[in-house]
């Protein structure tokens, strides 16, 4: 596997093939950095069901700030922390062996806050929908922030949940990409969300 964009492109991420994991194809990493062009640069960025960190450590090639990984299996958080290591990321992350939506629930009392979240849990159990609705409780992004989450093309995801609006959709093969922002509890036409 290797690091689809940004100073980085080309490189390698290490990982181990494991029962659950489902690395995303490279073509569709590159797809979603594509669409998040420009929204990167000093990002802070949240990589939740990290599996092999490779959403994270392609934000930072394409110039994050600061990535936190939350991973549950303690032999793929050892292999981010290897990888971020060999790339010299390490300085600019965190790696948390932590269930992700436990780590949602505990995430009011955190006090931290992120402009990009990546959420690419296993397919089909029901922790996609669970994650956006805890997102959209928590003080985890700011106002402007986005949420991206994967899933598989048949599941469907709320279009809303709180003041989080699903903003577009892209599909690739068995694989679908949304894009969810914030919206402004003042702005009447934002209140609804929108579908694409």
């Amino acid at each position: 596997m290797r690091i689809a964009s940004g100073k980085l492109r080309g490189h390698r991420i290490g990982f181990r093939p494991a029962k659950g994991l489902r690395p995303t194809s490279e073509k569709v990493r590159q797809a979603v950095f594509d669409m998040l062009r420009g929204r990167l640069g000093e990002a802070s960025v949240l990589d939740l069901f990290s599996g092999t960190g490779a959403f994270g450590m392609t934000a930072l090639s394409e110039g994050a700030a600061r990535a936190v990984f939350v991973e549950k299996d303690s032999c793929q958080c050892r292999q981010i922390r290897q990888s971020l290591e060999k790339l010299k990321l390490a300085e600019r992350s965190e790696v948390l062996c932590a269930d992700a939506l436990a780590y949602l629930e505990k995430a009011p009392a955190s006090g931290d806050y992120f402009d990009l979240v990546f959420l690419d849990p296993p397919y089909g159990d029901g922790s996609a929908r669970r994650a956006i609705e805890l997102l959209s409780r928590s003080s985890l992004c700011r106002g402007d922030g986005l949420v991206v989450a994967e899933c598989r093309r048949n599941e469907s995801l709320p279009k809303k949940a709180g003041t989080l609006c699903h903003l577009k959709t892209k599909i690739y093969g068995d694989t679908q990409i949304l894009i969810y922002g914030f919206a402004r509890t003042d702005d009447p036409e934002t209140e609804a969300g929108s579908g694409a």
